[in-house]
Parts: C-alpha cells; sequence; structure tokens
C-alpha cells in the first residue's frame, strides 16, 4: 500500500512541474517572426518613414464614414492612460480574487514584462512620429513626437487581450457571453492598427512592428503560464485516497 501511495505523489509531483512542450514549427515561425522584427526595426531606425507609409496613412485617413470613424475612436480609447492602467488594474485584481492567481501574474507579465521590452525597443530605434505636416495627427505632443516603432497599443491589445483569449479558448463548454467576449477582443486586436494609422499617431510601418513584437511578447506570456500554472498557487488539497483490499 505504502508503495502504491509513494508511486501516486511521484507521478503528482511530475504533473505539477511539467511544462508542455513547444513544437518545433512554432520555434520556427517565432524565429521568423523575430528576425522580421529586427529587420524592419532596423529599418525603422534609419527611415523616418517609407513612401507606402505616407500612401496608406492617405488611404485610411480619407474614409468619411461615421460609423467606422467612430469604430476607429472607441478601439483605440482603452489604450491610453490613464483609463489603461485602470483596466490593467481591474483585470489583474479581478483575476487575483476570482482565486486565477497565477493568470493574474501572467496578466502582469504580459502587461509590465512585455511592456518593458517594448518601450526599450522603442528608445533603441527612436523613430520619429507622423509630422502634422504629412498627414493629420490627432495628438503631434505624444511622447514628444518620438517612441514610434513600434506601435505600442498594438503590442500591448495583441500580447494583453490575445492572453485573455488564448484562457477563455481553454474553456471548455463556454458559455455565450465568453464567446461573445473573444470576438470582442479579436475584433480590438485587428481594428487597432488601423486606429492608429487613422489617428495619425502611427506609420503603417510601425503598426506591423506591433504586430510582429506582440506575436513574440504574446508567445512569451503564453510559454510564461504554461511554465509556471503547475508550479505556483496550485491550491491542491491533500486527500487521503481509500484504502482498497
Amino acid at each position: 500500500m505504502n508503495q502504491v501511495i509513494v508511486q501516486e505523489a511521484k507521478a503528482g509531483g511530475a504533473q505539477e512541474t511539467h511544462t508542455p512542450r513547444v513544437s518545433t514549427s512554432l520555434i520556427l515561425m517565432i524565429l521568423v517572426v523575430t528576425v522580421l522584427f529586427t529587420a524592419l526595426a532596423v529599418a525603422a531606425h534609419n527611415t523616418p518613414y517609407f513612401d507606402f507609409d505616407l500612401t496608406i496613412a492617405h488611404a485610411v485617413q480619407s474614409i468619411q464614414q461615421p460609423l467606422i470613424l467612430g469604430l476607429f475612436y472607441w478601439v483605440g480609447i482603452p489604450g491610453y492612460p490613464p483609463q489603461v492602467y485602470v483596466e490593467m488594474v481591474a483585470i489583474i485584481a479581478g483575476l487575483w480574487i476570482a482565486g486565477a492567481r497565477w493568470k493574474a501574474v501572467s496578466v502582469l507579465f504580459a502587461n509590465l514584462g512585455v511592456g518593458t521590452l517594448g518601450t526599450g525597443v522603442k528608445m533603441l530605434v527612436a523613430r520619429t512620429r507622423p509630422s502634422p505636416d504629412l498627414i493629420h495627427v490627432v495628438n503631434p505632443a505624444l511622447d514628444g513626437g518620438k517612441l514610434s516603432f513600434p506601435a505600442g497599443h498594438v503590442l500591448v491589445y495583441l500580447t494583453v487581450l490575445g492572453f485573455l483569449m488564448y484562457l477563455l479558448f481553454q474553456v471548455q463548454h463556454r458559455a455565450l457571453w465568453q464567446n461573445i467576449v473573444l470576438v470582442v477582443l479579436g475584433l480590438m486586436i485587428a481594428l487597432i492598427g488601423v486606429s492608429r494609422i487613422y489617428s495619425g499617431e502611427h506609420w503603417f510601418s510601425d503598426v506591423v512592428g506591433g504586430y510582429l513584437f506582440g506575436i513574440i511578447g504574446l508567445w512569451l506570456t503564453i510559454r510564461f503560464y504554461e511554465w509556471g500554472s503547475h508550479r505556483f498557487f496550485t491550491g491542491k488539497s491533500k486527500h487521503a485516497h481509500p484504502e482498497t483490499t
């Protein structure tokens, strides 16, 4: 009987520290994305904007339909301070109170960890934002007209909201409201890039950089979550197994 208990304990311990293996194809994809992002970052450091950036900005800003313009406006609002800080605190606190504490820590990692990396890249690339002399710019004073690459809104949306989508995809038999949330989050991620171009606060290449770095950030966040999900805040209770004869 003691041998059975020891075997069960060993099996349980192995499960608690198990981290899902990453497929070779996924690793290759991340490597390709990293190379593309690095190449684009170097190009952005040396070029204030590309010809296609200006062409795309003019095309996006030529849209005049009120419904679409309102959608661009509202999809970008959650990413500005101070509301973005309130939203992050609310999400993290909500998950923590609900008992999903490692999920809360992982959201914090996505926001602070990946966000800090993004800020570091912005400072290294040191690209100026679009000039009001070239296109319409909603807020020319944003970050002193600097730190344009990569687009921060896009990076945060893809990393944080993408991670929340990942968590929802793990739920079996999702309720209707959960599916609605999935759709809303997906639309926000898809539309935030166009929204940043329409506001004139980023070039198309900044947005592409935000999506590429966001893919890397989302992957790092998921790996961080999977690494610690069986190690921290497991909340396991030790129940005695009924003896068998």
